[in-house]
């Protein structure tokens, strides 16, 4: 092909100038606005190819920041420090407050002074385009080799080019094992996210920035006014003192949980004071969290540290455009929180007298199960039999937002 005749036809023109593999230019960049553009950067070759990578950048660009990611040095050196000083801490304080936020805030105090002690907070910068699999060491060592072609010693590019690719791989490796191996079968829906992010597949979703919605201070108020808008118009009610209903409460003390369900129950713990503490150290751990939860259910009090949550905005709409409907809201408890739900379920569980008919919240059911209860009896009444056939009336109620 003539680039030339393209050229003039165009109005085009050539600003590779130098060979892009041996003493060749056979990749080409054309343009009719070269006036905008850097002058071409020379790369070297991706992979097994021999051909040079060409980078052209603008001469006017909008700088993207670098995010600055904090994480806990989880080594194994580290691990056995924290679980020495926790099997060793004393914790009289807790045992003595009275209070049960008192206890809270004394043992969410001990727990943070132990990981800052034994695991502390470190802090690495990365770019938003990074791969899910990128580690510091990799990137070093792609600055050595991009540093090796620049300076002409293609020995040495060459041998930190098998290094970065034999890295790379391990990095991608061990990125399916930690993460992705495990939903295969258990959570279909992460692990194919999983492997899109290890595939470097880009999702086509663009997400909401501030300057759309005015400044960040703003838009969490645009936020906290949609969320919290179906309480607005709900009637207060007075809660009674506890000496106001005690002739209606039974004659015998509430129930109380053991160590043992305790410590089954930190155990059993999904997610990762963190998840992975409560559940590595449930032995150390198990009768300060009992301590906790039974001057709770003593007290009748849920303790206010526990009342406070993470929440996440998930988009509804791609992209998102109006605050009020294309946002649902995802909160993350504290983890003991969830414990001291889950106790009192345990403890109070024959008590709860639940319909055949619910199968939301409940333990073995799911829409399914609903699904399969509401339209067997539709189709025993429509389909053919002795009597005349029977007409089916359903009303489908959705919920703007829930309480």
């Amino acid at each position: 092909m003539k680039l030339g005749t393209l050229c003039n036809c165009f109005d085009l023109r050539k600003i590779v100038k130098k060979p892009t593999r041996q003493n060749n230019t056979l990749d080409q960049i054309m343009t009719n606005m070269s006036p905008l553009f850097q002058e071409v950067q020379h790369l070297p070759p991706l992979g097994r190819s021999d051909h040079q990578c060409l980078l052209l950048n603008p001469k006017h660009r909008t700088s993207t920041r670098p995010i600055t990611k904090t994480f806990r040095s989880m080594k194994r050196s580290n691990l056995i420090a924290l679980e020495l000083r926790l099997s060793r801490t004393v914790w009289d304080a807790v045992y003595e407050a009275e209070d049960v936020d008192d206890k809270v805030s004394i043992f969410n105090g001990v727990i943070s002074q132990a990981l800052d002690g034994c695991m502390p907070l470190k802090s690495i910068r990365l770019h938003p385009t990074d791969k899910p699999w990128m580690t510091p060491n990799i990137k070093a060592k792609i600055k050595l080799r991009q540093r090796a072609f620049t300076r002409g010693n293609m020995s040495q590019y060459n041998l930190l080019s098998v290094q970065v690719e034999d890295m790379i791989r391990k990095a991608k490796s061990n990125y399916y094992q930690n993460k992705a191996k495990t939903f295969r079968t258990s959570d279909p829906a992460k692990w194919y996210k999983a492997i899109y992010n290890l595939s470097g597949v880009s999702s086509q979703h663009e997400g909401l920035t501030v300057n759309s919605m005015g400044s960040e201070a703003a838009l969490a108020e645009k936020f906290q006014i949609s969320f919290t808008e179906p309480w607005k118009d709900l009637i207060t009610t007075s809660i009674p003192q506890l000496d106001e209903v005690e002739s209606l409460l039974k004659n015998y003390p509430p129930p109380l949980p053991s160590i043992g369900q305790i410590k089954s129950v930190l155990n059993h713990l999904n997610h990762g004071v963190p998840a992975w503490l409560l559940k590595r150290f449930s032995s150390v751990l198990a009768p300060i969290v009992h301590d906790i939860i039974t001057a709770s259910i003593k007290q009748c009090k849920y303790p206010s540290h526990y009342k406070h949550g993470l929440v996440t905005l998930v988009p509804k709409a791609y992209p998102p455009t109006d605050v009020s409907n294309d946002f649902r809201q995802i909160s993350v408890l504290p983890h003991i929180g969830k414990i001291l739900e889950r106790v009192q379920l345990q403890l109070n569980q024959n008590d709860i007298i639940l319909r055949p008919s619910q199968h939301g919240f409940t333990s073995g059911r799911s829409t399914t199960s609903a699904l399969i209860s509401i339209t067997q009896p539709w189709f025993n009444a429509t389909d053919n039999t002795c009597r005349d056939k029977a007409g089916i009336h359903a009303l489908f109620i959705d919920f703007k937002k829930s309480l």
